[in-house]
């Protein structure tokens, strides 16, 4: 795999140097096979790297691989781990949050009421994990949990850009089928300073 790494180095190089200020990785409608290595899975593994927090969307039409890449690039690094309801209310979408902390091993954590309680709530749990060791945060079907009057974008782009940002220790990877929702919402997202920035932009194109 190390080989492979390497393979695809200086393309991974040029994608950098050609970026600006966010990670995209943008599938195809090619499906990935299991036991293979791609620029992809390259692109996933650089920013575990780096030393600033990473925050990576992967979008694309729904069963071409997407959550199938992340767990396979990541594997057990998951810190946290969740997935949004397809039809879920808000207090569905909270309380699956809920338990989604428990099961990544947060200890004492009260009902939650909304977005803003819940955010809180994964940044006690992040800063229980301390500094040093690195916490991927995965997010699948993100586009789900901003159900109408949540609020939701709102309060991640609190999480992300008022807390997230400024630490070294966070690499957080959204993912989504829906991929209006992820340019609009997050890529195309102006509305406040430094909104659901990182350090660079990864388009994927054809290799």
């Amino acid at each position: 795999m190390g080989r492979q790494l390497s393979q695809y180095a200086a393309k991974t190089a040029a994608f950098h140097a050609a970026a600006t200020e966010r990670d995209v990785l943008k599938l195809n409608d090619r499906p990935f096979i299991r036991g293979t290595f791609s620029p992809n899975h390259a692109i996933l593994l650089d920013v575990l790297a780096r030393d600033e927090a990473q925050l990576v969307a992967v979008y694309g039409r729904r069963r071409i691989g997407k959550t199938f890449l992340v767990r396979e690039t990541f594997g057990d690094r998951f810190y946290f781990q969740h997935a949004g309801l397809a039809s879920g209310i808000l207090k569905e979408q909270l309380a699956a949050f809920h338990d989604s902390l428990i099961r990544s091993g947060a200890k004492d954590v009260p009902s939650l009421k909304n977005w803003r309680q819940a955010f809180n709530a994964l940044e006690r749990f992040i800063v229980a994990g301390g500094s040093r060791r690195k916490k991927v945060i995965f997010i699948d079907e993100m586009p789900w949990m901003d159900t109408p009057k949540s609020k939701f974008v709102m309060w991640f782009e609190r999480f992300w850009n008022g807390w997230c940002f400024v630490r070294k220790d966070v690499v957080m990877v959204i993912c989504g089928s829906d991929t209006s929702w992820i340019v609009k919402k997050v890529f195309r997202n102006r509305q406040t300073k430094g909104a659901i920035m990182t350090k660079e932009e990864i388009q994927k194109k054809a290799w």
